[in-house]
């Protein structure tokens, strides 16, 4: 260690040269086509971008109007979110505070979204000039950090993932102290400014930076001398202080995220979100090349957390420093740790085929870390480039290679991940209506009423228009977190599901107006006036999000949820407004969310096991049964089935909608059914005699996320208890449409 007289100053003129260069690549790279349209575009795509817009606005707004800012209400009303448990970005919203009153969110949005990769550059800049002591290799190796497939994964999703300089900031003051050029007590004082910085950033990536960097002491501690070890030991006292410090200084969230309720994400996320082996060697869209090689990525992970690219280039680097300089500590450090990240990263299991996969080393951690179960392997790729980017810097600063080799393979790393080029790719238009984006709806809606946004939820972007709003009024619906996506006051009332996905349900209007009259819902805004609905495509590689306006089968569902309300609904600024009378629909408030859900889940069973019974009986092929075939056969009403966001995928012959029929691979078949556990256990003692087995399966990930939160029954029949299960109907007060 600190061989090669480095330069530990932190700002000095080659320092802010770096900034300079990383700033420029970041405003050319991302930035280019927000010339002009500052504050009507913004970076990103997808539902997050609009999850965290609406974060910015809402910590300035929440602290000038004396509330309590880490409880929001006035999305998901009147339910509190409990932002602490949310991705909800503290720091960056107080920072950009001025920015959001003067020019409001997304202006400040995207101006964090073009800091975060030049910080993230330049702070690892530091660390590797540190390393390798010359200017121009750690020039190299920091844009491989700060541009890396993971930096270009979360600009289209999660600021909230853009926070590597907190990384290696971290790193850079250990190398200090490890080499005495600070003080402990220096070390743990600025060490504790890092921790809070990132805790107010995100607490995921402080999770994980605390899990690996123990990794990385300990690994460094095995392979080191006696002094080395001696050092290391002395880390733990101002490590320790300093995470006393942060946590004493950082209480107030820490306290709220502890005293929130679990974490409540899908039991395979770890799974699913997981990197793809082939994703290690061809890139994602995101990369210049990836216009190429995507097509060639399984489908199951979105782009942003498609981020484990790496590539051939890299790969034979890692290779000549692993055989040429492998006594350098340095280079067995950043070696070992990337085979452990890598390895980590393919989750607790390494999917082969739908249902079968290889149990990986990660699995053991389920056992000893139970919080590790809400982790998302993908972005442990986050600090592949930390490993990759010095390798790259000390590859670049060996005189043992001419200049011309090692920059002429350098070029070629750089080029193999490049930043895809098109300016409208990083970009999202903002889709704002008229009616919001104007104030018209100062004429309409009266502040703080309760209205409902269409397209819902995650499927939109309502977020913005409530925070380009100053928050005038109250959403039944929004995204605030996927842990939970759809809050526990909500998740009861089988009206939620639908109204994500947008499909009818047994006894729609009861349902749609118990929950209206719930949520003192008095306004249903439908945004039908253009591109407003966020579409998951499929095709070439891992699925992206895009706009696309509402399709015929998505408004013959709203005209039937709200048409019979409000036969005359007005048509102003681009949307649709149903008025909702309360006083007339009061009757509805003596329905329980828990019996209309019993109801609801029954109707749906049994229209399935007559289905699947009928269909045989008619001599359809049980190889073919599935929804769709016997929804062709008039079996099952189609309007249950519209789910566009299935289109493509799969083809989504077998489940929609919380919905699953099929036929297993030892001939039975099953049916599969979301909902609420009470209503669920109850179906399943009524087919229990008849089925040749009745599970309960806890939530998944599924494509309408109003599904995450739900167990699903899961039943299976033989051809005679099929029979006699379409012979059940249980007793119930449920009527349908």
């Amino acid at each position: 260690m600190g061989n090669r007289s480095p330069k530990s100053r932190l700002l000095d003129r080659e320092s802010f040269i770096a900034f300079t260069i990383y700033l420029g690549l970041s405003f050319f790279f991302f930035g280019r086509g927000l010339i002009g349209h500052f504050g009507d575009r913004y970076i990103g795509v997808g539902c997050d971008p609009t999850q965290q817009i609406d974060y910015v606005a809402w910590w300035p707004f929440a602290i000038a109007h004396h509330l309590n800012p880490f409880f929001n209400t006035l999305a998901w009303s009147p339910e509190p979110t409990n932002l602490a448990t949310s991705p909800s970005i503290p720091l960056p919203a107080f920072l950009m505070a001025p920015i959001t009153m003067l020019g409001g969110p997304i202006r400040s949005f995207n101006l964090l979204m073009l800091l975060s990769p030049a910080l993230s550059a330049w702070c690892a800049f530091i660390l590797f000039r540190r390393i390798c002591g010359e200017f121009w290799p750690a020039i190299a190796g920091a844009s491989l950090f700060g541009f890396s497939p993971f930096i270009l994964g979360h600009l289209l999703s999660s600021i909230v993932a853009l926070s590597g300089w907190f990384i290696t900031l971290a790193i850079y003051l250990a190398l200090l102290r490890l080499n005495e050029e600070i003080s402990a007590a220096k070390f743990a004082a600025l060490l504790s400014l890092v921790l809070i910085g990132q805790t107010g950033w995100s607490l995921e990536t402080l999770a994980t930076m605390t899990f690996f960097g123990a990794i990385a002491l300990g690994l460094a501690w095995m392979m080191g001398g006696a002094d080395l070890r001696r050092r290391i030991t002395g880390l733990a006292a101002p490590i320790a202080a300093a995470y006393g410090a942060a946590t004493l200084l950082a209480s107030p969230y820490i306290y709220y995220f502890f005293s929130g309720a679990p974490l409540d994400l899908p039991r395979n996320i770890a799974v699913y979100i997981s990197a793809l082996p082939s994703n290690f060697v061809l890139p994602s869209q995101v990369n210049l090349l990836g216009a190429w090689t995507a097509r060639w990525l399984s489908p199951r992970t979105p782009i942003c957390d498609a981020t484990a690219y790496i590539g051939i280039p890299a790969f034979f680097l890692v290779a000549i420093m692993a055989m040429r300089r492998s006594r350098e500590f340095a280079v067995k450090m950043c070696v070992a740790m990337l085979i452990i990240l890598a390895t980590l990263s393919l989750g607790p299991v390494l999917l082969t085929g739908p249902h079968r996969g290889i149990v990986m080393p990660e699995a053991l951690l389920y056992f000893f870390a139970p919080l590790f179960k809400n982790a998302m392997p993908a972005r442990f790729a986050a600090f592949f480039f930390i490993c990759i980017g010095a390798l790259f810097a000390l590859w670049l600063s060996d005189k043992t290679w001419s200049a011309q080799i090692r920059w002429g393979f350098g070029a070629i790393v750089l080029l193999s991940l490049a930043p895809n080029l098109n300016a409208s790719f990083w970009l999202t238009n903002v889709d704002t209506p008229a009616f919001f984006r104007n104030g018209l709806y100062r004429k309409y809606i009266s502040p703080d009423e309760t209205i409902m946004i269409l397209p819902y939820g995650t499927t939109g972007t309502s977020d913005v228009w409530q925070a380009d709003a100053r928050h005038f009024f109250r959403t039944a619906g929004g995204y605030l977190s996927l842990s939970p996506p759809v809050p526990e006051g909500y998740r009861e009332w089988p009206a939620v599901p639908a109204i994500f996905g947008l499909y009818e349900i047994p006894d729609l209007r009861r349902n749609i107006a118990a929950f209206l009259v719930d949520k003192h819902v008095s306004k249903v805004i439908v945004a039908d006036g253009g591109a407003h609905v966020l579409q998951t495509t499929f095709g070439d590689g891992p699925p992206i999000w895009r706009l696309r306006a509402f399709n015929p089968d998505e408004k013959a569902a709203i005209a039937a949820f709200f048409g019979w309300i409000d036969p005359g609904p007005l048509h102003v600024g681009g949307v649709t407004i149903y008025r909702i009378p309360l006083d007339r629909l009061s009757s509805y408030a003596q329905l329980a969310p828990q019996d209309l859900q019993l109801e609801t889940e029954r109707t749906l069973v049994r229209t399935l096991v007559t289905a699947a019974n009928s269909y045989l009986a008619q001599g359809g092929d049980i190889a073919n049964l599935n929804l769709v075939s016997a929804a062709d056969r008039d079996l099952i009403p189609r309007p249950w089935l519209t789910n566009p966001t299935a289109d493509g995928y799969l083809q989504q012959l077998n489940s929609r909608n919380g919905l699953t029929l099929k036929q297993t691979d030892d001939g039975l078949i099953e049916i599969r059914i979301t909902g609420t556990a009470g209503a669920l256990k109850q179906i399943a003692a009524e087919y229990q005699a008849v089925a040749v087995s009745t599970r309960i399966l806890p939530p998944e990930t599924a494509m309408n996320v109003a599904d995450w939160v739900l167990p699903v029954l899961q039943m299976r029949f033989d051809r005679a208890g099929l029979a006699k299960a379409a012979q059940i109907n249980p007793t119930r007060s449920s009527r349908q449409n």
